[in-house]
């Protein structure tokens, strides 16, 4: 029997996320899940952290014969299932987990998360309310209310005729704020502040904007930074619609001075945008979602750009994410009638798809 002490210790690496520290000190110690199945479950942990969803089924099989009682690792076990697509499995582990455990909350949160997947959707809503209710600073179960509502209404087409006037108000209300109608397949992806931007509307600066045709970022005082990406950001901007390629250099001299910053890389793939260079776009887009932007914009054209080339279940995914956090946000349902007008797609037509007209230059070692 491996000692406690060992299991404190991985505990502790644990709740600091150092995932790999722990996978290497279990290597070295030759941990195995019968020989320590509490050490084992934070091994299951941390590969379910780092995303590694097949080895952490493997250690949850492993552990499941001692611990298959346990609630929290019942929650992992059916988590990683689910992930892995085995969904009447996974049912099947949370059921019989919460007939032992019926009140626990992550053990309810995770199954309604699985009910929404599979569309049993009553049934995840009574549990998500009753969940709310009593915990109401229970922030997850109220991202996966908001994910419940926004796949129920996904499931539930409009009819044509509720689409049409959908798109009459929304046309209307772009008119009533001088803004013209959509003017390509993204151009609903686009915030009412990026359109007035874009169209020249803002183009006002303040007195003491920087001119980035001259500039010099290196003889700039570090203590200016805030100041000056918010303002080179903002011309960048500005010449996104007239002269993309002029906002992308601006986005090279912050890079250059700042590094990699979300605000540059959201830019960036507003520019490839207009270029009509959609797979730069697609991955500005998500380096900047992988440096922590929160923007709807980033979610609204990522979906679009996943839609346009053929991943529609990626699409629905972005969407989805920002109805967890943004179920209001006035661009959300529009894009979801343009992309989807009929309802959630079982299956992407064509997610990976080859040009190789596209292949870029150098190699990869």
């Amino acid at each position: 029997m491996v000692s406690t002490n060992l299991q404190e210790n991985l505990l502790e690496l644990f709740q600091e996320h150092r995932y790999q520290a722990i996978l290497d000190k279990v290597e070295k110690d030759e941990i195995t899940p019968a020989e320590d199945p509490q050490a084992s479950k934070i091994v299951a942990a941390s590969l379910f952290q780092l995303n590694k969803y097949d080895d952490c089924l493997l250690w949850c099989e492993g552990i499941s014969p001692s611990l298959g009682g346990d609630a929290s690792f019942a929650s992992m076990h059916g988590a990683v299932l689910r992930r892995l697509g085995r969904m009447e499995e996974a049912e099947k582990t949370f059921r019989f987990a919460l007939e032992n455990h019926p009140t626990d909350p992550y053990l309810r949160n995770n199954f309604a998360n699985l009910l929404i997947d599979r569309q049993m959707f009553k049934e995840a809503e009574s549990i998500l309310e009753v969940l709310i209710k009593e915990y109401p600073k229970y922030e997850d179960a109220k991202l996966n209310f908001n994910r419940l509502n926004f796949q129920k209404d996904l499931a539930s087409p409009k009819s044509d005729n509720a689409i049409a006037s959908s798109f009459k108000s929304d046309i209307s209300s772009q008119k009533n704020n001088n803004q013209i109608g959509f003017s390509d397949p993204l151009a609903d992806a686009f915030s009412d502040d990026e359109v007035r931007r874009t169209q020249g509307e803002d183009k006002e600066s303040s007195p003491n904007s920087i001119n980035t045709n001259s500039l010099n970022l290196d003889s700039l005082p570090e203590r200016s930074t805030a100041r000056e990406l918010q303002e080179i950001l903002l011309l960048a901007r500005q010449t996104i619609e007239t002269n993309p390629e002029k906002s992308l250099q601006d986005c090279k001299l912050v890079h250059k001075k700042l590094g990699a910053q979300a605000s540059v890389y959201i830019v960036a793939g507003e520019a490839y945008i207009r270029l009509k260079l959609f797979s730069d776009a697609e991955l500005a887009l998500l380096n900047a979602l992988n440096l922590g932007s929160k923007d709807a914009s980033v979610l609204l054209n990522l979906a679009n750009l996943a839609s346009m080339r053929g991943d529609q279940k990626l699409s629905v995914h972005w969407l989805e994410q920002l109805a967890q956090i943004q179920p209001d946000h006035p661009q959300l349902d529009a894009v979801k009638q343009t992309l989807f007008p009929n309802g959630v797609p079982s299956e992407s037509s064509n997610p990976f798809q080859i040009h190789k007209k596209h292949q870029s230059l150098g190699n990869f070692a």
